[in-house]
């Protein structure tokens, strides 16, 4: 590896990390655990039912949490180094580098815990294991496309912008619909919008409300605020911002709070044109 390529990389290392805790900080990973380690144990696939129910158990917790482990680093590291822009097709590639990532490991797992000889060879063991994350990531796409988009607390219609117009704020317009879905105490001027797998952070100036709602959903109800989508993963609130700067190679707007916003090349523009760059 060059000189250049590991300063990069280096650079990058704090924003992966940064970003991984923040994935992991949402209780969907630990609820699919509970739920598919449940699942798997009673279910027992892959000849595992034969196995006694308590060695059964600890082998299917520690798969299904080696697995969710590596698919978030994995899926981190795509959003923050790839910028994919398509759904379906950043499932697939997740899947793929999954399937490559874990089979080696899990089938050594097994071997060890079960014996060698109850193991299938490493290359059937393959396409089980690409059979499975490629399952998993297209029910994970249906979710986010179908489900969610039906499944919005108050059964409103689903977004179709993926940003948010910068137009003047009219004092008599009422507030944004968004707000309606917050706790009373915390509702307030928005200042960003970030999510987290199917959950949104929706921060204002009273506080931090977590929501079970699609992103592009809740672009569609802060319409009118002076703001805009930053990141796949984030909306500002222009107000909140007070300037910018540069960890290597990736761009961050810095908030009136003292966090941090990345910022996706493809807004590069969106943000220059506020003068913040």
């Amino acid at each position: 590896m060059r000189g250049k390529e590991i300063v990069v990389l280096q650079l990058a290392m704090p924003s992966f990390t940064s970003e991984f805790k923040t994935a992991l900080r949402s209780p969907l990973p630990y609820i699919l655990w509970a739920v598919l380690s449940l699942m798997l144990t009673l279910g027992g696939p892959f000849g595992t039912i034969d196995v006694a129910f308590t060695k059964r158990a600890i082998y299917w917790c520690v798969i299904v949490a080696g697995s969710i482990v590596v698919g978030k680093a994995i899926r981190v590291a795509i959003e923050i180094w790839l910028e994919p822009t398509h759904p379906l097709l950043e499932k697939v590639v997740v899947a793929l580098l999954m399937s490559f990532a874990l089979s080696p490991p899990i089938w050594f797992y097994s071997a060890a815990y079960f014996g060698e000889s109850a193991v299938p060879p490493l290359r059937d063991f393959f396409i089980f294991v690409v059979i499975v994350t490629f399952g998993v990531q297209l029910i994970r796409w249906a979710l986010d496309e179908h489900f969610l988009r039906f499944g919005s607390l108050d059964g409103r219609a689903p977004a179709m912008a993926a940003e948010t117009e910068d137009t003047a704020s009219d004092p008599a317009a009422p507030p944004p619909r968004l707000l309606e879905r917050i706790e009373t105490d915390l509702q307030g001027n928005i200042l960003r919008i970030s999510a987290r797998d199917h959950y949104l952070d929706v921060f204002t100036d009273k506080g931090r409300a977590e929501l079970l709602l699609r992103f592009s959903d809740a672009l569609t109800e802060v319409d009118g605020l002076e703001g805009a989508q930053v990141h796949r993963s984030h909306w500002v609130a222009w107000e909140a911002v007070i300037g910018s700067e540069r960890d290597g190679a990736r761009l961050f707007l810095r908030l009136a709070d003292g966090d941090r916003v990345p910022v996706s090349r493809r807004f590069h523009d969106t943000v220059a044109n506020q003068g913040l760059l």
